[in-house]
C-alpha cells in the first residue's frame, strides 16, 4: 500500500421537512450527551494536566483487546513508525495518552476507503497537525470531532462513492464543517453537509437567532451557503449553482443588531433542480478497543 509523509497536505433513512410547520419536529441532532461548561488545561476525568479532555478516557496503552486498525506510538517524536503512515491511515497525537508517560504519544488509526479520497487526507493531515501545534482543549475536541465525521462519512455504506468537497483544511472559524459529493445522471450531484461534534459536544443553539437559523436547521444552512457564495468558496458556489439557489434578506438587523441573515428568494429556483442536498450531525466518541468512533444522526433534507 502507498505510503505518505505524516502532515503532508496533498493541495437512515431520509427526513423531508418540506411540509412541516417546523422542519425540525419530533427530531434531535443532540448527541444526548450532557453540555460541557468550559474547557480547563487540567483534564477533570483523570487530573493529568495538559492532557486533552477529548483525548481517549483510556489511561494505558495499548490497551487490552486493542483493535487491528489501531496502532499506539509511544514517543512520535522519535518513533520513525509515526512518520511513516499510508494513505488509508489517520493519525491522532496527544501528550500524556499512557498518563505515566509525558511524552507526545500517539494513535495511528487505519480508515478503509480512505485512499481514494485525497481530499479527505488533507482533511485528516490538517487535523494531525492543528492537534500538534494547538493544544486548547476547545480545538483538540474539534478537531476529534472532524476527524469522526469523515471516518463515518468514509465508512458506512450509505454514503459509498461521496467525496469530501469541503473539510478541515479549507474552512476557518464557524460555518459548515464539511461538505460531500456523490455525482448522479445528468451532471446532478447529491451534497451532505456535515456538522461535526466532538466527544461531549452538542449543536449551538442560541436566544435571539431568527426562527429556522439555529445551527443545522435550514435557516442556518441557507445563510452560511449565501456567505461561501458570496466570499469566492467553490463548493459554496457549486451547491447555490447546482441547486439554482436565489437569495433574499428577509431578517435586516434581526433584533436591532447590525447582523442579516439571508435566505431563499421567492423567485428561487431549487424545487427544480436535479441536485439534492442534505445534511446530519455526527459526534464524536472514542470506543474500548481505541478506535476513534461516532454516533450519527438522521439525515435531513433540505430545500425540497
Amino acid at each position: 500500500m502507498p505510503k505518505r509523509m505524516s502532515g503532508r497536505l496533498k493541495s437512515k433513512k431520509s427526513v423531508n421537512y418540506a411540509k412541516a410547520n417546523d422542519p425540525y419536529k419530533g427530531m434531535t441532532f443532540q448527541s444526548g450527551v450532557q453540555k460541557r461548561h468550559g474547557a480547563k488545561k487540567k483534564n477533570k476525568g483523570m487530573g493529568i494536566p495538559g492532557r486533552a479532555l477529548s483525548a481517549p478516557p483510556l489511561a494505558k496503552w495499548p490497551v487490552n483487546g486493542q483493535h487491528n486498525s489501531v496502532t499506539y506510538i509511544a514517543d512520535i517524536d522519535n518513533d520513525d513508525d509515526w512518520d511513516d503512515i499510508t494513505d488509508s491511515e489517520v493519525q491522532f497525537p496527544f501528550r500524556s495518552l499512557t498518563v505515566t508517560n509525558p511524552a507526545w504519544q500517539g494513535l495511528i488509526q487505519n480508515v478503509p476507503g480512505l485512499d481514494a479520497d485525497a481530499k479527505a487526507q488533507d482533511h485528516f493531515a490538517a487535523i494531525t497537525e492543528e492537534m500538534r501545534t494547538n493544544g486548547k482543549n476547545t480545538v483538540v475536541t474539534e478537531c476529534i470531532g472532524e476527524a469522526a465525521a469523515a471516518i463515518c462519512v468514509l465508512g458506512e455504506s450509505q454514503f459509498n462513492n461521496f467525496k469530501l468537497i469541503w473539510g478541515y483544511d479549507t474552512h476557518s472559524g464557524t460555518g459548515i464543517d464539511q461538505i460531500w459529493r456523490q455525482a448522479g445522471h445528468g451532471g446532478a450531484y447529491t451534497y451532505l453537509i456535515v456538522e461535526a461534534k466532538g466527544p461531549g459536544a452538542f449543536l449551538n443553539t442560541r436566544m435571539g437567532l431568527p426562527p429556522g437559523y439555529n445551527q443545522m436547521e435550514q435557516g442556518w444552512i441557507v445563510n452560511h451557503l449565501y456567505k461561501m457564495d458570496l466570499n469566492g468558496h467553490a463548493a459554496g458556489q457549486e451547491i447555490v449553482k447546482k441547486m439554482k439557489l436565489k437569495f433574499d434578506c428577509p431578517h435586516p438587523g434581526y433584533g436591532g443588531s447590525s447582523t442579516n441573515y439571508f435566505g431563499l428568494d421567492l423567485n428561487s429556483g431549487h424545487k427544480t433542480a436535479t441536485s439534492k442536498v442534505f445534511g446530519m450531525v455526527v459526534t464524536a466518541k472514542w470506543l474500548s478497543d481505541g478506535r476513534l468512533g461516532y454516533k450519527m444522526s438522521n439525515k435531513c433534507a433540505y430545500m425540497t
